[in-house]
C-alpha cells in the first residue's frame, strides 16, 4: 500500500524492502516509521530503512537456500538448488518455521514439500524442461479484455496533471547495476544539455512535496523538458506525492514536475 501509515502499528516487519527510500513521499513515511513502536528489518543489504530499525535479521541469499524461480518474460520454471552452505543469516522458510513453533501455530510443511507443491500445481514437463501452465505464447490471441473484444483507444481520460505548470518533468528509471536501492546506486540527476550545466554541478530540485540537492550529469538522451533519476537515487521520493493511482492502487512516481536551480 503506497499510502500506508506505519505509525498505526505496534510492530512493523519489513522484508527485503526499503520503504524509507522507495515508497512515495519520504517525509510521511519517515514520520510513520518514527511513530511505530518496533521495526524489524529482514533482508540482505544495509539501507536507509535497516539503519533506523530496532531489530535487523540477516537473510540468506538465493545461493544459500533451495527455491524455485518463475519469470515475467518466458515460459520456463526453474528449480534453484542450494549452491553452498552458510552459517550466516536465516532463510524465509526457517524464520517462518521458528515463529510458528514459538507461537504454537503447528508445524510447517517441509520446505521440499512446499517447493514441490508450487512446481506441480503451476507447471508441466516438456522436453526435460518445466513449463508454466499460465504462460501465453500469444497474449490476447482470441480477444482483448474489453467490452468489444477489440483494442480500444482512449478518446478522453480524467487527468489532473498540469502540463502548463512551470518546471521539468521528473522521470525515474531502472538501471542495470542495481535493483531499486540495492547494489550499486546512481545518485546523479541527469539533465538535458540545453540547461548548460557541467558534470558535478550542484542543483536544488523542489516542488510542493519537498526539496533536495543533487549533482548533475548532462546527457543528450533527454527531452529538453525532462530531468531523470535512477531508481534508488538518494532522496528521490522527497518529491513524489502521497497518493495512489486511479487503477491498481499503485504508487504514482511519474506524475510530477520539479523546479531546478543551480547552487552557486
Amino acid at each position: 500500500m503506497p499510502t500506508v501509515d506505519f505509525g498505526k502499528f505496534d510492530v512493523v516487519f519489513i522484508q527485503g524492502g526499503n520503504p524509507l527510500s522507495q515508497m512515495p513521499c519520504t517525509p510521511k513515511v519517515k514520520v510513520g516509521l518514527e511513530k511505530a513502536k518496533f521495526i524489524v528489518y529482514f533482508g540482505l543489504h544495509e539501507n536507509e530503512t535497516s539503519k533506523i530499525s530496532n531489530l535487523v535479521i540477516p537473510a540468506k541469499t538465493f545461493l544459500e537456500k533451495d527455491d524455485v524461480k518463475l519469470s515475467y518474460g518466458h515460459e520456463f520454471i526453474g528449480k534453484m538448488p542450494k549452491a553452498y552452505e552458510s552459517d550466516f543469516g536465516i532463510s524465509e522458510y526457517d524464520l517462518c518455521a521458528k515463529l510458528m513453533q514459538y507461537f504454537d501455530l503447528g508445524k510447517l510443511q517441509s520446505e521440499q514439500e512446499i517447493i514441490d507443491s508450487v512446481v506441480n500445481s503451476n507447471s508441466f514437463e516438456r522436453e526435460g524442461f518445466l513449463i508454466s501452465k499460465t504462460y501465453e505464447h500469444m497474449p490476447y490471441a482470441k480477444e482483448f479484455y474489453t467490452k468489444s473484444g477489440k483494442f480500444e483507444f482512449f478518446d478522453e481520460f480524467d487527468d489532473e496533471f498540469d502540463d502548463e505548470q512551470e518546471g521539468f518533468y521528473l522521470l525515474a528509471t531502472k538501471q542495470n547495476k542495481s535493483l531499486n536501492s540495492q547494489f550499486i546506486k546512481d545518485d546523479y540527476l541527469y539533465v538535458p544539455l540545453h540547461v548548460g550545466f557541467k558534470q558535478d554541478d550542484k542543483v536544488t530540485l523542489s516542488n510542493q512535496y519537498g526539496q533536495c540537492e543533487y549533482k548533475v550529469f548532462p546527457t543528450d538522451r533527454l527531452r529538453d523538458d525532462c530531468v531523470m533519476l535512477c531508481s534508488g537515487a538518494k532522496n528521490a521520493n522527497m518529491l513524489t506525492p502521497h497518493k495512489v493511482s486511479q487503477e491498481g492502487n499503485c504508487a504514482i512516481y511519474q506524475e510530477i514536475k520539479v523546479k531546478m536551480e543551480k547552487i552557486s
